[in-house]
């Protein structure tokens, strides 16, 4: 019968998060009043990590430590009337 060995691993903020971030809107029907737009956008997230066992010595039970990265890439989409003013 096997065993189970419990190991905690830390997760440390070694630099701050990165954020961008785009979007683009089009109106439609230039020069009426109340007109419908449609639009998307796009954007990216970073974020280092140092990852580390909490016990000293699991390292050969836990692999990989050492710095970790990893981010996001969100979508998004947009469509709505807009009324121009005056």
């Amino acid at each position: 019968m096997s065993t189970c060995t419990r190991v905690d691993i830390l997760f440390q903020p070694v630099s701050p998060r990165r954020f961008v971030a785009g979007e683009v809107t089009y109106h439609l029907m230039r020069g009426h009043r109340i007109r419908p737009f449609i639009g998307g956008g796009f954007g990216k997230m970073d974020i280092s990590e140092d990852v580390s066992c909490a016990v000293p010595g699991c390292e050969p039970v836990f692999n990989p430590t050492g710095d970790f990265r990893w981010g996001r890439q969100p979508k998004s989409a947009a469509a709505g009337t807009g009324k121009l003013s005056s």
